[in-house]
């Protein structure tokens, strides 16, 4: 009897110590478990505060580009703009707004766009707008604009076309102020014209002299 007694007292002590060991080593293995995400998260942490602070920077360059594209635009006076041909849809930047006569808080559309071209202009406009429409060709046409205050300007408006990402037709294009360009081509073609008229008066004065 004694022997089993001692046999019970050693196996009780062997399944503790078992037991204790296998509680120590749990214990071991949740610290390391803690330990192990605690660093995962100051990593993640980490991660997500470098991924949002690349972000910030990412926007901060695209913002200056889009003033550095608005002060050329604005420098050059020609300004962009995107025509969904399907939906209608315009899309300008700030100097398109400026070159049509309109305020930024218009909402852009065609039926706007040909009340600023010139009565003489929009059936020219108009037809070309058609073709645009029906087989998607490029465009580059020059044409005047009246503003409400009675100012006549000209501008010169190229745009390819493209398909959009559902397969519909869409326009990119720019649209320039030509108006200085074209009232000094004007200008000089009306001296060519005066000095025509003056060396035809000189040479037909010239030769009444000689008779």
């Amino acid at each position: 009897m004694v022997p089993f007694l001692i046999f019970l007292v050693i196996l009780s002590w062997s399944l503790l110590v078992v037991l204790l060991s296998g509680r120590r080593r749990d214990r071991r293995l949740l610290g390391e478990a803690r330990k192990a995400l605690q660093v995962r998260g100051a990593e993640r942490t980490n991660e997500l505060a470098k991924a949002n602070e690349d972000l910030k920077q990412a926007q901060a360059e695209l913002q200056r580009r889009w003033q550095y594209l608005a002060e050329a635009q604005r420098l050059s006076h020609s300004g962009t703009f995107g025509w969904k041909v399907s939906s209608g849809e315009l899309v300008w930047s700030d100097e398109t707004y400026r070159i049509l006569g309109f305020t930024r808080e218009t909402n852009p559309t065609l039926d706007l766009v040909f009340d600023r071209i010139h009565p003489e202009d929009r059936d020219r406009l108009q037809q070309i707008r058609d073709r645009a429409t029906q087989n998607g060709i490029d465009l580059d046409v020059e044409h005047r604009i009246l503003l409400p205050d009675g100012v006549i300007q000209y501008v010169h408006v190229v745009a390819h076309a493209g398909r959009d990402d559902s397969g519909d037709l869409e326009y990119m294009g720019v649209v320039a102020d030509i108006t200085e360009r074209k009232r000094a081509e004007e200008e000089r073609q009306a001296l060519w014209a005066r000095n025509e008229i003056a060396e035809e008066v000189f040479l037909a004065s010239h030769l009444g002299d000689q008779r």
